[in-house]
């Protein structure tokens, strides 16, 4: 049902005649109310629900229904003059429009009392200047609105989601109320009861004539308790075959959501580079330790004799001075040379004389001590010659030694850095695939075939189970055959069977009936829900319908038992409109079988702070969901709401309005600043001051 105009004169806080009208020529329509809190949001889903079914707000009762009509307006009225509030919808339904008004009109006695003079429902038509008023007679005006949109499903499509603060679905209530309205679930119930009532009786009936038979009545008896076991097993198998086509579609669903991410072999090679590309990275940087290690070792054996280089030759002449002397190498100890002087003769054998003794004298004078003497032999070693003392030989090995290291440190770092570079880049490339999501979903796919082959092999056996029964009670029925009596009392036992055997198919055509058509709905709600919710929610969780038809959150196969508010608030908002899906999709069945009950398909959704208690991100998605999700739908929001969502609304809005507080200023209840609405190039303040004492009302305008 569309709404094309809604039309308040003396309403709850609106006085006077004003009117929202509510554009629907477009496949999808978006209006937005911008209203401050207190100012008349919730009156729009008051008034509406007064409208179609005359209910009163929560604090009227009939008594004091007067209350409906705008406080300002009771206050200038005079005594004993009746005054009127109403509200006025044009509606749309298959194609045509036609406006009803519904009245409410009270007296003011004295003593400031009131009482309510009369409630009418009338249709309006209107004629060039003409207006008249025709009454709903035998409640066909009611019946229309309570089939185009049954009471039950109120609260679902006109719906207040401040309430809901965080709580999963609590705010749209009657919600299973509602379908088993749309199912006629006690119908299907009673019938279904009904039909085994009459079945007992039958049974009973043939018990008590063949009461003078035992046999046959104990025979009776057994097939009675083998009927009652292939109804339980029908049960269970209904049960489980019902969970396999669940399990089917979640699969499929899965299987959809994997494609949709892609193969997962790219991102398995990914991730092999990415562990290939570490491990190489600490192979390189413990090459680089490693070069870092040898070049301090090496560095620590050399003593630093590559920084003495440049003395090398001058003690090198100073030592073959030395040795062509005669003092280097000196292998002789200064005690030696004394034993030999104080001998007669030299160790040549020639005796001793002055000069002989003077040339010894010389030699120790110019001979140093023993461990000087080996200190200068060894200094001689390691500056001349070719041995591996020599220091030229053992700093070119040095030299030679920390090239290798510094070059095998230098190939360390670049690899490292090339490396590192790989390491970033397949990250980063890894931060965009959906690699753990395509886990998680190929894990989902492996426990689903799991419960799948489970599933199939309960049902299996019950099918086996209740094949075995169905023999055994064809043998029963053979035996119970051949113990009928003849004669009158056949024919009347044969009628009493056969009336048996009809309620029973009868009993089991319903259950069946009923259980398919439960399949049905939750199919297509299931597709609903899961193609608006899933994409969005950041926390991996899905959206699911239970077997009863109502919505739940799973994640990782563990139904979410506590979601947070955008999360509640998108999945209320998705089911919702999957109702109104629901209710095209049964339409369009209906006209395919011949049945037209009306377009009923088109919907009109009134969504009272639909952002109310979500963070940024669930907020936006909910905005951009709502666009295009339906014909028609109307959005009231405060300023903090529209502050969240105004860049996916403002542009894409068909229109635009603005609820203006008009208020003593005792009378505020929130902050000044939440009266400030941007909107295009300007803020506009919601709200003007009154005069102390005057009565607060709210007056509707135009913005876009």
């Amino acid at each position: 049902m569309i709404i094309k105009k809604l039309r308040f004169c003396n309403f709850l806080v609106f006085p006077g005649e004003q009117s929202l009208s509510l554009p629907s020529d477009e496949d999808s329509s978006l209006v937005v109310i911008l209203a401050p809190n207190n100012s008349g949001k919730t009156t729009i889903v008051r008034a509406l629900k007064f409208l179609f079914y005359g209910r009163y707000p929560d604090d009227c009762t009939r008594e004091t229904a007067y209350k409906v009509i705008n406080d300002k307006t009771r206050q200038l009225a005079a005594n004993d003059v009746e005054i009127e509030g109403w509200i006025e919808a044009t509606i749309e339904r298959d194609g045509r429009t036609f406006e009803l008004r519904r009245t409410i009109r009270a007296k003011k006695a004295k003593g400031n009392l009131w009482r309510t003079t009369e409630v009418c429902f009338e249709e309006v038509v209107r004629t060039g200047a003409n207006t008249d008023f025709r009454p709903d007679q035998n409640g066909v005006f009611q019946r229309t609105i309570d089939t185009l949109v049954p009471e039950p499903l109120f609260d679902a499509f006109y719906f207040q989601g401040e309430p809901m603060r965080g709580d999963l679905l609590k705010g749209v209530f009657s919600i299973r109320a509602s379908l088993a309205g749309f199912l006629h679930e006690d119908r299907w119930e009673e019938a279904k009861a009904a039909a085994e009532n009459a079945r007992l009786f039958f049974f009973q009936e043939l018990a008590k004539a063949s009461k003078g038979h035992k046999e046959y009545v104990n025979k009776l008896e057994t097939t009675e308790n083998v009927r009652a076991n292939i109804a339980k097993e029908k049960e269970k198998l209904a049960k489980r075959e019902e969970e396999l086509e669940a399990a089917h579609e979640e699969f499929d669903c899965v299987s959809m959501d994997l494609q949709k991410l892609g193969d997962s072999t790219e991102s398995e090679k990914l991730i092999s580079e990415l562990r290939q590309a570490k491990t190489e990275q600490e192979l390189a940087q413990k090459k680089h330790d490693r070069a870092d290690a040898d070049l301090c070792r090496t560095v620590g054996r050399s003593h630093g004799c590559s920084f003495v280089l440049d003395a090398i030759p001058p003690v090198a002449t100073l030592l073959k001075k030395l040795e062509d002397e005669n003092i280097l190498p000196a292998d002789v100890s200064e005690g030696f040379v004394d034993r030999v002087l104080k001998q007669k003769a030299c160790i040549c054998g020639r005796d001793h004389n002055k000069d002989s003794k003077a040339a010894w004298n010389r030699y120790k004078d110019k001979t140093l001590t023993e461990d000087a003497n080996r200190g200068l032999t060894d200094l001689l070693n390691t500056v001349s010659g070719n041995n591996s003392q020599n220091i030229l030989n053992k700093s070119a090995e040095i030299e030679e030694s920390v090239g290798g290291h510094l070059k095998l440190r230098a190939e360390a770092i670049a690899q490292a850095n090339m490396l590192r570079g790989r390491v970033k880049d397949l990250e980063d490339k890894l931060l965009h695939s959906p690699v753990e999501q395509i886990r998680d979903l190929t894990q989902q796919l492996r426990k689903l075939v799991q419960t799948r082959e489970k599933l199939g092999q309960d049902i299996h056996g019950l099918k086996a189970h209740i094949n075995t029964l169905m023999r055994s009670l064809e043998v029963f029925k053979k035996e119970l055959e051949k113990l009928k009596p003849v004669g009158v009392a056949a024919q009347k036992q044969k009628a009493l069977e056969k009336a048996q055997e009809r309620a029973a198919t009868l009993r089991d055509l319903i259950s069946d009936s009923l259980n398919i058509l439960k399949q049905s709905f939750r199919r297509i709600l299931q597709h609903s829900v899961t193609r608006d919710y899933d994409p969005v929610a950041t926390d991996k969780s899905h959206a699911i319908i239970k077997h009863d038809l109502l919505p739940a959150l799973e994640k990782y196969d563990q139904q979410v038992t506590s979601a947070g508010g955008g999360q509640s608030q998108l999945l209320a908002v998705s089911y919702i409109v999957a109702l109104a899906k629901l209710r095209k999709e049964l339409h369009q069945q209906l006209v395919s079988l011949g049945i037209s009950l009306g377009k009923i398909d088109d919907q009109s959704f009134v969504l009272d702070s639909p952002f109310a208690k979500t963070d940024n991100h669930y907020s936006k998605a909910i905005a951009r969901f709502l666009l295009g999700s339906a014909r028609q739908i109307v959005v009231l929001m405060a300023r903090q709401q529209w502050d969240l969502v105004r860049g996916e609304l403002e542009k894409n809005a068909a229109k635009i309005y603005s609820f203006t507080l008009h208020t003593p200023k005792e009378e505020l209840k929130v902050d000044l600043k939440d009266f400030d609405f941007d909107f295009g190039k300007n803020t506009h303040r919601l709200l003007n001051l009154l005069p102390s004492g005057d009565l607060p009302y709210t007056e509707i305008s135009v913005l876009k």
